[in-house]
C-alpha cells in the first residue's frame, strides 16, 4: 500500500481524474481524463502508445454512448495527429 502511494499521487498540476475528492458530489463532478502531466507519467510508466490509447477510449466512449466524452477524446487523438504531422486514419501510433 505504501508503494502504491508513491506512485499514484493526486495531481496539483491541473484538474483531471487524479485529483482528489473529499466526497460523491466532488467525485462524479470530476473530471473522466487526465491532464497533459499525468497522461505523460503514466504513459511513461506504462510505456504504451498515447494515441492508441486515445483510440481506444474514444471507441469506449462511443460504445456506450458516452457523446461528451467521445467528443473530447476524438479533438485529443485529432490534436496528437497534427502535433505529429500525420493525418487520421493513417496507423499514427506514438
Amino acid at each position: 500500500p505504501r508503494l502504491c502511494w508513491a506512485r499514484a499521487r493526486l495531481c496539483l498540476a491541473s484538474r483531471c481524474i487524479m485529483n482528489g475528492t473529499g466526497h460523491l458530489v466532488e467525485d462524479f463532478a470530476a473530471p473522466t481524463h487526465l491532464c497533459p502531466v499525468d497522461l505523460r507519467k503514466m504513459q511513461w510508466r506504462l510505456g504504451f502508445s498515447v494515441a492508441g490509447r486515445e483510440q481506444r477510449l474514444l471507441e469506449f466512449y462511443a460504445e456506450r454512448k458516452w457523446s461528451k466524452d467521445a467528443a473530447w477524446s476524438k479533438r485529443r487523438l485529432s490534436q496528437l495527429e497534427a502535433a505529429a504531422g500525420v493525418t487520421a486514419g493513417s496507423g499514427f501510433a506514438p
